[in-house]
Formats: C-alpha cells, structure tokens, sequence
C-alpha cells in the first residue's frame, strides 16, 4: 500500500496505532494464558500507550515520510511511486533536507530537478520566515537550517512567475494553477 501510495505522517500514525492495538491484543492472551489480573492488563496498556506517546512526541513522522518517499521515489531510481511534490511541500520544514539530498543527486532529470529546486527554496523561505518570529521558532528547524547552509545554489525563478505547490512555474498574470484538493 504504501509502496503505491506512498508514506504520510497520516499513515504512520495508524501504522503506530495498529502495532499498539496488536500489542494490546498480545497482553490480553498472556493475561489469559499466565492468569494474570486485570490491574495487570489496564497497566501494561496503559504503559505501552504512554511509552508510545512519549515517542511520538520526540520522533518527526513528518521528516520520516519525506526521508521515505524521496529515497523510494521513482524519479530518483527508486521502486516506488512518482514522488508527490506538493505534499513535501506541505510538510515544511520536516522535508528540507530530503528535498535538498535529492535536489543534489546525480542522474535526476534536468526539468525535474528544476522542479525540486524551487519547492526546496519555497519550504526554505517560508521556514526562515517562521524562524524569524520568535513565536514559531523550533530548534529542529534551526538544526536543519545549519544543515542546510552548507552551500546550495539558489535557482532565481524568473520575474512575472510564481511556483505552485508542485514547483512547476506558471505565469502570474494567467490564472492560478489547479492545486490538489487533498493531500495526504
């Protein structure tokens, strides 16, 4: 499934949910097996549920998925799916530096790679602007920021145009591009 539609944070979370709901389904056979009591049980789910929370809120399913999706994606000689670039661009700062790795791969297709190029300057300007405001700030973005400024080459898009969500340029002055309805 994900291998055709590609991984979001959406569908690593349910994968989470599903692995605590197995796991849960694991403690009620031993309880039934070993005779272990109920307290038992409501604490052993309890602490599961509480260890998997715990990790959700250091682990970046945002980041996971665009790190995912970019070493698997067709374009870049992977086996999966054409890689979505308008929902990279949705996650912000989580696909910075996936979007980068692939911006500087060998062997990408020239138009593609132009394509990536501006979607990565696009989540780069919109997360120096959150950067800026100390409201918004995150010291995972600033991490990836310094990452990021280890040199690379902006590609101007060309006056009169404006970049959609994709990073295909479209002329301002015509009507605005037909954007997804959904993503994820």
């Amino acid at each position: 499934y994900i291998a055709v539609y590609s991984l979001t944070q959406l569908r690593i979370a349910a994968l989470l949910w599903m692995a605590l709901v197995a796991l849960g389904l694991v403690l009620i056979t031993i309880r039934m097996l070993r005779g272990k009591s109920l307290g038992w049980l409501v604490n052993a789910n309890v602490l599961a549920t509480l260890a998997l929370q715990s990790i959700g809120t250091v682990a970046d399913l945002g980041a996971t998925s665009a790190q995912w999706n970019v070493r698997h994606a067709r374009e870049a000689g992977g086996a999966g799916t054409f890689l979505d670039l308008c929902y990279l661009n949705y996650l912000d700062g989580s696909a910075l530096l996936p979007l980068a790795e692939l911006e500087q791969r060998r062997g990408l297709n020239p138009p593609f790679r132009d394509q990536v190029s501006r979607v990565r300057q696009e989540v780069e300007q919109r997360v120096r602007r959150q950067q800026a405001d100390w409201r918004s700030w995150e010291a995972r973005d600033a991490m990836r920021l310094a990452r990021l400024a280890q040199g690379l080459r902006a590609m101007p898009v060309p006056k009169g145009y404006s970049v959609d969500c994709n990073g295909e340029l479209f002329n301002r002055l015509d009507s605005a591009p037909d954007l997804p309805a959904s993503i994820g």
